[in-house]
């Protein structure tokens, strides 16, 4: 009630203006008996004079006790504003709003208790309260209502302390700091001055006060890096938050346990509020879960326009461009009540399995990239996830066995990229054949900025679904630390700190991660235990790059090193896993290095495309029918 605040203002102002024309009841008297009401007004107004006379005992009485009166009335406004806060307080709908409030409120009611202790009770029951208790009273009322203000904005962070709090603190500090110490020296050398030398010239104070606003610019400086210090929080750990995510989703494959366990996780880490998880019933209605207990039951129907425009989306999408594609006015209510901000839809081959609502920061920030990257693994991760709990259930002893294989090549199919990206001067081909029993082979792209290109391929020891879940965890660590660093063997080196905290002993994969420059055509690329890539340049034959170190995830203590190649128009290069080289026909013999580098060089001048289908073709002719034992996984980069 914003213009209650009038209400609040008016009888001092009646107060002030009556004190001010007539200072005491002898002034107002004298002014009313002499005023034209004491002439022929007193004939017309006769019968107002039992109302004049009521008025004029109102008004002695507030002279004698004006002070009591006022100060009833400030205690009654102080009264009716606490029991309006507590009701309104009660039906805010955000929980972390209502927390919030709750600390104002209380803090309000202490500093408006210190304050009614200083000045109104006293004046209600005639006892004296000194001046230096009342000023004690008064900063404790100042104190208590601004801190809980405070640390109400900081707690839930719903103002940015660093740009409310923190500019007047550092000035506050800073213009002390500087104020007192100008003043000390100011003084001193003034009484130096003017005792030994007898001069007292305007001079020198325009010389202390240039020199106190030459130094106040540092000391804010200084003190503005101390208050940083102190009020900023530690950065959230994406990459943490993933590791977690992944490890839950693999973790708990009973629906209820994951789902509460994602959504925590996935809360924490956008400190977003509310969210909701939509799944698919058995007639793939979309229907609420884990809801608020203030929220009512919601179901967006299999056949509505809702389900139909997530179903088309690949990624998070912002809830007001789903808004724009609904007409069904019953569909945009519930959108509305729901407070999205983001709907991620949660796909598996192609199906939608769900549906996660994210509300607004609680700070009111826009989501950055780094969230949306979250909000993005944490779909594929759930997806395959809530499917593998689905699968779970079907399995026993041999069919067991065999949807265990189906599921771990879906998870394997489903992490690697659905093309191969191109550019202006390169041009990539990739190959992955899985085997019968499935591998851990790992490819992927990352588009760094404009000009980079960010290409990882390895080997994951394992089979099965714990190679699958290794593979994951490899995904989801060049995923969230490849935009992180400048160079592979960086990238590297933290994929490799964090797998030997996240995995078993024994769990180790081989990989190459490099990035490509399209404007400079230069290639920085990491080994780490993987197979030599093969590089044919244009005219000079091939050659292996063969700069390597040991495989990622077996020790913390080890480090590697980037190495750089300048690559030229026509130039190849091409990665491949060992189920390539180590392949084996009916005769035992195995496909072999050389081989590759003999048929790599017999077509010098084949694009990527052609030299791809070239080597898939004589690795079909060398197994002549005989099924791969690893899968065979190749990237071929081209430099038009």
């Amino acid at each position: 009630f914003p213009r209650a605040v009038l209400l609040i203002y008016l009888p001092h102002l009646l107060q002030v203006l009556l004190l001010t024309f007539f200072p005491t009841f002898a002034d107002f008297q004298a002014f009313w008996i002499t005023s034209p009401v004491s002439g022929w007004w007193q004939d017309l107004l006769r019968p107002l004079r039992l109302l004049a006379a009521i008025l004029v005992t109102l008004v002695d009485s507030f002279y004698r006790h004006r002070e009591g009166v006022m100060a009833v009335l400030n205690l009654f406004f102080i009264l009716s504003a606490n029991v309006v806060m507590s009701k309104r307080q009660q039906h805010v709908p955000d929980p972390t709003m209502r927390h919030q409030v709750g600390w104002v409120v209380w803090g309000t009611r202490l500093a408006v208790a210190f304050y009614a202790l200083a000045y109104i009770v006293p004046r209600l029951v005639a006892m004296p309260v000194s001046k230096p208790m009342q000023q004690v009273l008064t900063l404790f009322s100042l104190v208590v209502g601004l801190s809980a203000i405070t640390w109400a904005m900081i707690r839930y962070q719903f103002l940015s302390a660093r740009f409310v709090f923190r500019p007047g603190l550092v000035f506050a500090l800073a213009a002390g700091l500087t104020g007192g110490v100008y003043i000390w020296i100011y003084s001193s050398a003034r009484k130096y001055l003017v005792v030994l030398y007898d001069v007292n010239l305007p001079i020198f104070e325009m010389m202390f006060l240039v020199s106190a606003l030459f130094f106040f610019q540092p000391v804010s400086a200084v003190i503005d890096r101390m208050v940083d210090r102190v009020l900023h929080r530690r950065p959230l750990d994406y990459y943490e938050t993933m590791q977690n995510l992944s490890r839950d989703v693999f973790t708990h494959l009973e629906t209820p346990n994951l789902r509460h366990k994602i959504l925590a996780a996935l809360a924490d880490g956008l400190d977003a509020e509310p969210l909701h998880l939509f799944m698919c019933d058995p007639e793939q209605n979309l229907c609420c879960e884990l809801l608020d207990d203030t929220v009512k039951p919601i179901v967006f129907r299999r056949d509505g326009e809702l389900v139909q425009a997530l179903a088309k989306a690949a990624s998070p999408v912002r809830a007001e461009l789903i808004r724009f594609q609904l007409s069904d006015r019953t569909e945009l209510e519930l959108l509305v009540e729901m407070r999205a901000v983001l709907l991620a839809p949660l796909m598996h081959r192609q199906k939608l399995l769900g549906m996660g609502a994210i509300g607004p920061k609680r700070n009111r920030k826009a989501f950055t990239s780094q969230d949306k990257m979250l909000i993005e693994v944490f779909c594929a991760q759930l997806s395959a996830a809530i499917e593998n709990a689905h699968l779970y259930k079907l399995l026993d002893g041999q069919r067991r066995l065999e949807t265990e294989l189906a599921l771990a090549r879906d998870i394997h199919r489903m992490l690697l990229p659905a093309e191969a990206p191109c550019g202006h001067t390169f041009k990539v081909s990739m190959l992955n054949l899985p085997s019968h029993e499935v591998g851990g082979d790992y490819l992927d792209f990352f588009r760094l900025n404009d000009r980079q290109l960010g290409l990882v391929i390895g080997d994951v020891s394992g089979k099965g679904i714990p190679g699958s879940i290794l593979m994951s965890n490899v995904q989801a660590s060049f995923r969230s630390v490849a935009y992180r660093h400048t160079y592979p063997h960086q990238v590297v080196n933290e994929v490799n700190r964090q797998l030997t905290h996240t995995t078993a002993a024994g769990n180790y994969a081989t990989l190459i991660y490099a990035v490509w420059d399209e404007e400079l055509l230069q290639l920085s690329y990491c080994s780490a235990g993987h197979n030599y890539p093969i590089w044919r340049q244009q005219g000079e034959g091939v050659q292996r790059l063969q700069r390597s170190g040991p495989p990622v995830g077996i020790e913390t203590e080890v480090t590697w090193q980037s190495d750089t190649v300048q690559m030229h128009g026509g130039d190849v290069l091409v990665f491949y896993t060992d189920g390539v080289t180590e392949s084996i026909n009916k005769a035992g013999e195995d496909f072999g290095e050389q081989r590759l580098l003999e048929l790599i060089a017999r077509f010098p001048r084949a694009e990527a495309g052609e030299l791809l289908n070239h080597i898939y073709d004589q690795l079909n002719l060398f197994l002549d029918g005989v099924s791969p034992a690893d899968d065979m996984t190749m990237i071929v980069l081209q430099v038009l």
